[in-house]
This record gives structure tokens, sequence and C-alpha cells, in this order.
């Protein structure tokens, strides 16, 4: 069996991603790398997780990180996202230029039931920003979406309300973009609401 501490490092390993760094695992479990390389170690030992060089180690297989995360009861998922989302934060302060924005959007909108949304939203169109300047068109559509998603939008909002955003950040390149990703433009439904959605999603990037 594993021992108990093991199984709490792999669990945050899990959420944390495919390829972890000691120092995001040693914040999210308020702990110091010494003590997350010695049982990183072990997990290496045993056959979990592979070494990469510079404090960062991965999943030996996708599969056992699958399995671990499958394995956690939802609430731990919620809290385990919190905590990493928070760690990563953390290590990288307000510099949005070098932070993982697509991962602090991912975790945040996993612990939304911690009230964490307004994060998932910000980081999220953030991303999707940063995305849309290097004409990653596909990526910046799924992190809108997100954005949707935590504010509890539904996806036929997605349909008018993310081919506009995209139009103001990405040049005029919208719909195409939004037909590359089967987004069905015609159906969506007009109307206040997504308007409002709209000023929201343009506008909580800029809200601390």
């Amino acid at each position: 069996p594993i021992p108990a501490a093991d199984r709490e490092l792999l669990s945050v390993a899990a959420v944390a991603g495919d390829d972890v760094e000691v120092r995001l695992l040693a914040r999210a479990l308020d702990t110091d790398p010494a003590t997350v390389l010695e049982r990183l170690n072990a997990a290496v030992e045993r056959g979990f997780v592979v070494e990469r060089g510079d404090g960062r180690f991965r999943f030996a297989h996708a599969l056992v990180r699958e399995t671990i995360y499958g394995d956690l009861l939802p609430a731990t998922r919620v809290h385990l996202h919190a905590r990493v989302g928070e760690a990563v934060e953390e290590l990288h302060g307000q510099d949005d230029d070098t932070a993982p924005l697509g991962a602090l959007a991912r975790h945040f909108l996993n612990a939304g039931p911690l009230g964490t949304g307004a994060k998932a939203v910000r980081y999220a169109t953030l991303a999707a920003r940063q995305a849309t300047a290097l004409f990653a068109h596909h990526d910046a559509l799924a992190f809108y979406e997100q954005a949707l998603a935590a504010i509890g939008a539904g996806y036929d909002f997605a349909a008018r309300v993310v081919p506009q955003v995209l139009d103001e950040a990405g040049g005029g390149a919208a719909v195409n973009m939004a037909a590359q990703c089967d987004v069905d433009v015609g159906s969506c439904r007009s109307g206040p609401a997504s308007r409002s959605l709209f000023h929201t999603i343009s506008w909580i990037p800029y809200v601390d």
C-alpha cells in the first residue's frame, strides 16, 4: 500500500497535471521542497513518476495520473484544484506574462464550488486573449468557453458571445474561427442576457 503522505503527494500531482515541479507541489502541500523531493524519489522507485530534471517530474504513464485523479472524491478534487491554483498564483505573482493562464483557469474553474468563479473567468479570458495574439484561435475559443462555463452560462450563448469577443481581440477573423471550431453562430439566442454576458467577459480581466 502507498503511505498516506505519498498518496496525498500523488493526488496533488495528478490534479496539477502531467508534468509537475517540486516547488509547486511544496507550495500546494505547505511543506518544504526537500520533503517533496524525497517523496517523489520514492514514487520514482515505485514506478509512478519519472524525473525530467531541473526539479520537474511527470507521471510514468497518462493512465497512472488518470487513475489517481479518478479515484479522488469530487469534494477532494475541488479542494485540491483550489490549492494548486493558489500555489501557481503564489509562484508567479501577478505577472500575467509568465503565468500559465490556461492552467490557472482550469484549476479555478474546477474549484468553482469554493467561490473561485471570478478568478476562473479572469484567467480564462486572459488566456484567450493571449492565444488570440498568437493566432491560436482554436485555443482562444476554448478558453472563452471556459470563461462562459465559469459564469454559469449555457453553451447557446457561446455561439454569439465568443465570436464577438474574438472579433474585438483578433482583428475580424471571428467567423472563420467559430466555423473551424464547429460553433453554430446562427443558432444562438440574442437579447439582453447575451449582451450582458459579453460585457462581463470583456471587463472582468481588469477587475482586481
